[in-house]
C-alpha cells in the first residue's frame, strides 16, 4: 500500500495534478509512520505481523512483549519494507537472521518462517501451499530485492550476504527426475529438510487433482525474477529518472569475470563487464561500462558509478 501510494503520487506529479500528488504523498507518510510504529519489534530488530484467528478478531496490543509466543514469530516477509525503500535502517542482527540455522538459513534456501518457532513446518493435510517454513522462490526474491536496494544506497560495492543467498538460490533450480537425472527445474516451494519440491511432491501423492491445478501445476513457476536479480544485483543496475547507477554487489575477488550485454535502458544499449585478467573478453583488465558500443566508464576494480542518460 505504501508502494502504491508513492507510485500514484509520482504519476500525479508527472501529470501536473498537484492536489492528487499531495493527497497520496500524505497517505504514504501515514502508512510509513504506522508501519514503523506498530510492526517494528525493537527487541528483535525485526518487522513482524500479528497472526489472528480470523479477520474479524481485533488486535488487542501491538506490543510484541505482550503477544503470546505462539503468535509472535519472525517471518521472511519482515524484509519487505526495504523492497519499497520504506526502511533504511537495519541492524546487523536484522540481516544476520538470514544466515543462522535457528532462524531462516538452510542449505536449500531461506525458510519462510523462523525454524525455532513452535509452528514451524506444522503439518496441514488439506493444503499443498504452506508458508510456515517451506522455501519459496517468490519469498527469496523479495528478500534479495530488499538486500539489493539496501546495499545500493551505500557507497561500498560488493555484498557477500547477497551473493551467498543468491548462490544457494541458483543451486535450487533443478530436480532429480525419475531416471535419476539432474534437470533444470523451478517449482513452487522446497522442503527445507530434503531439498525436494514440496508442493509438487504433495500434489503428486494426491495424483495431480484437477481442482488443485492438475499435472505439474508448479512447473516453470513464474515468481523467481531470477534474471532481474542477476542484472540488478550482480551487474548492479539501478535505473532512476535521468540516470543509471551501476553498483555491483559482486565482491572483489569472488569471480574473475562477468558480462551482461545488450541491456536496453533509457533508449540506449548497455554492456557491463568485469575481466580480472583481460584474457576472458580481450578488452583489457578491469571494470567496463559501454553505452551504444562506446566505452563510458573504466576502472581497475569494480566500483559504484552514476551515469547520466537522458
Amino acid at each position: 500500500m505504501y508502494g502504491n501510494a508513492q507510485a500514484i503520487a509520482g504519476l500525479a506529479k508527472k501529470a501536473g495534478r498537484t492536489g492528487l500528488q499531495e493527497r497520496f504523498e500524505h497517505k504514504a507518510r501515514q502508512l510509513k509512520d504506522k508501519i514503523k510504529e506498530l510492526l517494528w519489534d525493537e527487541k528483535d530488530g525485526f518487522y513482524k505481523v500479528i497472526p489472528q484467528e480470523s479477520r474479524e478478531q481485533e488486535i488487542e496490543s501491538f506490543d510484541f512483549c505482550k503477544i503470546p509466543e505462539g503468535r509472535n514469530v519472525k517471518e521472511l516477509i519482515g524484509y519487505i519494507p526495504w523492497a519499497f525503500r520504506l526502511e533504511d535502517r537495519g541492524t546487523d542482527r536484522t540481516w544476520s537472521y538470514l544466515t543462522e540455522e535457528d532462524y531462516f538459513y538452510t542449505k536449500y534456501g531461506l525458510t519462510t518462517a523462523e525454524k525455532s518457532h513452535s509452528g514451524y513446518m506444522k503439518p496441514c493435510e488439506k493444503h499443498g501451499c504452506l508458508w510456515n517454513g517451506p522455501v519459496w522462490p517468490f519469498a527469496t526474491t523479495q528478500v534479495l530485492n530488499s538486500r539489493i536496494l539496501y546495499c545500493q544506497g551505500k557507497e561500498k560495492s560488493g555484498d557477500e550476504l547477497f551473493m551467498r543467498i543468491l548462490s544457494d538460490y541458483a543451486d535450487s533450480h533443478y530436480r532429480i527426475n525419475e531416471q535419476g537425472e539432474k534437470i533444470n527445474w523451478l517449482d513452487e516451494n522446497i522442503d527445507p529438510d530434503t531439498g525436494n519440491w514440496l508442493s509438487r511432491e504433495i500434489l503428486k501423492n494426491w495424483e495431480w487433482p484437477k481442482e488443485k491445478g492438475g499435472y505439474e501445476r508448479g512447473k516453470d513457476y513464474n515468481h523467481s525474477a531470477f534474471c532481474d536479480l542477476i542484472l540488478r544485483g550482480i551487474a548492479g543496475i539501478c535505473v532512476e529518472e535521468d540516470k543509471v547507477t551501476v553498483n555491483p554487489l559482486l565482491p572483489e575477488g569472488m569471480w574473475d569475470y562477468f558480462r551482461a550485454e545488450n541491456i536496453p535502458l533509457k533508449k540506449h544499449n548497455w554492456t557491463i563487464c568485469y575481466d580480472k585478467t583481460g584474457e576472458q573478453y580481450g578488452n583489457g583488465e578491469g571494470f567496463f561500462i559501454y553505452m551504444d558500443g562506446q566505452l563510458v566508464h573504466w576502472s581497475e576494480e569494480i566500483t559504484k558509478i552514476m551515469l547520466q542518460s537522458k
